[in-house]
């Protein structure tokens, strides 16, 4: 995990604040372009509901590992690397 200086961390854990509040049972979550999520899902005849969240994208793969291990929130198979968005994909 790539270590953040102070600034980086509160920025991090309001991130983290916000997403906690939009949690809901049997959701996901993802780092992906809100757009190109969508997209997919549709393709994919996929009938879910999303709610993205602006962040770094240094921070993306941070903010879903994090609630990953620590909130047992299943990653999402449609999750990047260093998006700019962090995504909860709801049922």
């Amino acid at each position: 995990m790539p270590k953040f200086d102070e600034r980086q961390t509160k920025e991090i854990n309001a991130i983290i604040d916000k997403i906690t509040k939009g949690l809901k049972d049997g959701c996901e979550i993802c780092a992906c372009d809100p757009k190109i999520l969508k997209t997919l899902l549709s393709n994919g005849k996929i009938d879910k509901s999303i709610k993205s969240y602006a962040c770094r994208p240094e921070y993306s793969a941070t903010l879903v590992s994090y609630f990953a291990k620590e909130k047992n929130i299943p990653a999402s198979a449609f999750s990047r690397n260093a998006q700019s968005s962090v995504c909860l994909i709801y049922k």
